[in-house]
């Protein structure tokens, strides 16, 4: 066999291949014990001639002989030069001309690192921000808003904070509408906008009043448009009010238990589970960030910008009406992600305690999902829906999150954790 390798980006590389005579036979030879047994008009099952079978059959044999050089092609080409391939391979083109194959590559590579120790991280514990009894009286009043009773505006009715509205405005800068700061008909529930301080201008405001006012533009609501001063014009076209439903057992019914001590025991659990899962999160970023500066090589550019328009698109924002200073946020994010990947990747390589199998990895998303399934889905409806999943790629995409979760979880293991 012949291998030739040219670089024609990082991480990218075009591969040329020429199998030997032999290799060719031993194919061809493989190839024609499938077609032996087809069926033949005159001939029992396996009994007609071999000259009969290759004119019979002489396109799907070729083809299924190509097939076969380029699998092994491409397994020769991993094995004797040594590459960590992800992806799949992009054949170029494949020539058979009696006992000559050769054929052509493109292939993607992961960077070439060394491996570090990773059992020796410590790991300072984040601070809490969520306490569990905090969050059990946060989830205790959101079931009473939930459950409560609504009352529409009426003409005396004016904007508080909890109230959701239906508002139209326009925001300018410059003189200039922007059109990422206009909306008609749009509903708010007051004091959870990501504008914090629009939200305190509408405070107080009737039905069909207009109002006016600046507002200097966050950075974490809306970064292309950060520091900039938006003049904006409110007008409230209506809306409602909750009235929270009594805190005692008339509420635990509702949520299908018999007393408010049982609802209090129910929110408790949710809470702690979720600042558990709080507290984990804040770990895996922490170990995350150490990770990734414990490694100086480098991402190739296509890569790192792969992953940000895919990270665009779950977010539903189209890469090409995106800001620069979004993408610029977008693609050090996507940096930050790729590389951690890739050393995730090298480290389930190294430990199969890291790893998990495909089967494993099924079974727990199978498992997931009908923990959260209705009470009335079974296992075979789950089996339907992973079916669409899979055919639509979104199967593989929580496949991956799940692993990259049990890698963490095995690291998190290995590391010493500093309160």
């Amino acid at each position: 066999m012949q291998i030739e390798v040219k670089e024609l980006e990082p991480c990218k590389l075009l591969v040329m291949y020429a199998s030997d005579s032999d290799e060719v036979s031993d194919k061809t030879d493989e190839v024609l014990q499938v077609f032996k047994n087809a069926p033949v008009s005159g001939f029992r099952k396996g009994k007609a001639p071999l000259s009969v079978i290759k004119n019979k059959y002489k396109d799907q044999i070729n083809n299924s002989l190509k097939n076969a050089l380029l699998e092994e092609a491409y397994h020769n080409i991993v094995f004797e030069k040594k590459l960590d391939v992800f992806g799949q391979p992009d054949v170029m083109e494949s020539n058979l001309i009696n006992s000559n194959f050769s054929c052509a590559f493109k292939l993607t590579v992961k960077p070439d690192f060394e491996l570090k120790p990773y059992d020796q991280y410590e790991v300072v514990k984040p601070p809490s921000t969520l306490s569990v009894s905090d969050l059990s009286e946060k989830i205790l009043q959101d079931l009473r808003v939930k459950y409560g009773e609504v009352s529409q505006y009426d003409e005396n009715s004016f904007v508080q904070n909890g109230d959701s509205i239906i508002v139209n405005y326009t925001g300018s800068i410059d003189g200039e509408l922007n059109e990422n700061l206009c909306a008609t008909g749009e509903m708010l529930t007051v004091g959870a906008s990501r504008l914090e301080d629009f939200d305190s201008h509408l405070l107080g405001m009737s039905v069909s009043e207009e109002r006016s006012f600046d507002l200097l533009i966050p950075k974490e609501a809306i970064p292309s448009l950060a520091s900039k001063t938006a003049t904006f014009t409110v007008t409230l076209v209506t809306g409602s009010r909750p009235a929270p439903a009594p805190l005692d057992d008339s509420l635990a019914v509702k949520l299908g238990k018999t007393t408010l001590a049982e609802l209090r025991e129910m929110v408790a659990a949710s809470a702690s589970n979720q600042v558990a899962e709080s507290e984990k999160r804040a770990l895996n970023q922490a170990l995350s960030t150490l990770i990734v500066n414990d490694y100086d090589f480098s991402v190739p550019d296509w890569m790192i910008v792969g992953e940000a328009q895919q990270n665009a698109a779950r977010s539903g924002i189209q890469w090409d009406k995106t800001s620069e200073e979004d993408k610029r946020r977008f693609l050090d994010n996507a940096a930050m992600g790729a590389k951690l990947s890739l050393v995730l990747s090298k480290i389930r390589e190294d430990d199969p305690d890291a790893n998990m199998t495909d089967q494993e990895i099924y079974e727990s998303v199978k498992n997931i999902m009908l923990q959260f399934a209705p009470t009335n889905v079974n296992e075979g409806n789950v089996l339907e829906e992973m079916k669409k999943l899979q055919s639509n790629g979104q199967l593989a995409v929580i496949g991956a999150r799940l692993l990259e979760d049990h890698t963490m979880k095995f690291l998190l293991s290995k590391s010493k954790i500093v309160e």
